[in-house]
């Protein structure tokens, strides 16, 4: 049997290929090296990473992971349980083949209990790595509520925006140890932030442990990405240059950096949240995402971002993005977010309110292939 192989994707026009390639060969299985799955680029990059797998095994006949011979298996196992996007993977897989050698889905998560453990007890020193944290919550698993993000072993006990609150400034303060870099991440944005998490994590249990008819899915992943990091201008600066208004937020916040080995970076906090559903506008017309117009479906992908747009009864809910969007706009921040056949984004310049909140813009000119789940990205510059 064929079997389409992929080098390790570092950039987001990489993923875009790599998502291309996938797109064109539905169903085949996938092979792709070890290292890539713990590999920690930053929260924008690790969910675009993870949200390729997720397309690949949405559609894959022989959904098993495939790795080269000569890999040990225990060394690919650890290696993808050691990470949201390995974990992903082989959720809504069979399993991975090392050569000949079959290790199936159940016994290949095995070595994600340990970190799963620690994600739910909050031990977070044991799960950070580098400058990056992650939480996924994967169904069928004893912590798929993970405590965290939920008051109780259950869909419906989603924590409230106190209780997110408290959450990301813990993540917050684990990213960014430095007293300058903290002061940067107000308390209204911790607060937004809180907000935002709540709704997002209260919708995608109702909308993406399903498909557009509502159909539940066998398997299905959420959760979020949160980490420090420099974006090095050598390797990343062709993913900021598909818009004018994108590539203005990169050169305006590119500094240098202590480190001889590259001269200039944007150094920022990212936060990354994900799911294995079936796309924002998917959900909000009840139809696939390729039965939508190009031009109806990146309507739909707007109006469900707007203010107010909830599919929820309670008073006040809907407002976490647009607060989160203008504290953005405060401190000169970005948002993208990718789904379905569309990348687009919003980025700010600190302290001007003439951009609207909801002017999002085209990531690129290129033509997306449609992805699964959906992506929403934080970038919040930390100035020196």
């Amino acid at each position: 049997m064929d079997i389409l192989t992929i080098q390790d994707p570092k950039t987001l026009l990489d993923t875009e290929k790599a998502i291309s390639e996938i797109c064109a060969n539905l169903g085949m299985p996938l092979q792709l090296p070890r290292d890539c799955f713990g590999a920690r680029r930053g929260a924008m990059y690790d969910a675009a990473r993870l949200q390729m797998l997720v397309t690949w095994a949405r559609h894959a006949k022989d959904s098993y992971l495939h790795f080269h011979k000569e890999n040990d298996v225990a060394k690919v196992l650890e290696e993808l349980c050691s990470y949201s996007p390995g974990i992903a993977a082989i959720r809504l897989s069979k399993g991975i083949k090392v050569g000949d050698t079959v290790v199936s889905r159940r016994n290949a998560l095995v070595p994600a209990a340990r970190k799963m453990r620690a994600t739910d007890d909050e031990s977070f020193t044991e799960i950070i790595k580098g400058r990056s944290i992650d939480m996924i919550s994967v169904s069928g698993s004893l912590v798929q509520f993970l405590r965290p993000l939920f008051y109780a072993r259950s869909e419906d006990a989603v924590k409230d925006k106190f209780g997110m609150q408290k959450l990301m400034q813990k993540l917050v303060d684990e990213m960014t140890r430095t007293k300058q870099d903290k002061e940067q991440i107000s308390d209204s944005l911790i607060k937004a932030c809180g907000i935002f998490t709540s709704e997002l994590f209260q919708n995608t249990q109702q909308h993406a442990v399903s498909d557009h008819q509502g159909i539940p899915y066998t398997a299905h992943v959420e959760g979020l990405f949160v980490s420090w990091v420099q974006i090095d201008e050598r390797i990343y600066a062709a993913d900021f240059n598909g818009h004018d208004r994108l590539k203005a937020f990169w050169n305006r916040e590119l500094t240098t950096t202590g480190n001889k080995m590259f001269k200039t970076s944007l150094r920022c906090l990212q936060i990354s949240f994900f799911d294995s559903g079936p796309g924002l506008a998917s959900r909000a017309t009840g139809q696939p995402t390729i039965d939508i117009g190009l031009a109806d479906e990146r309507l739909a992908l707007v109006e469900c971002l707007k203010k107010n747009v909830t599919t929820k009864g309670e008073v006040g809910a809907g407002q976490g993005l647009p607060n989160v969007l203008s504290e953005l706009r405060n401190v000169g921040g970005m948002m993208r977010i990718r789904s379905g056949r569309h990348s687009i984004f919003n980025a700010f310049r600190p302290d001007d309110d003439t951009i609207d909140l909801f002017d999002f813009q085209d990531w690129g000119s290129t033509k997306l292939d449609c992805v699964e789940g959906a992506v929403i990205s934080i970038l919040i510059p930390l100035r020196k």
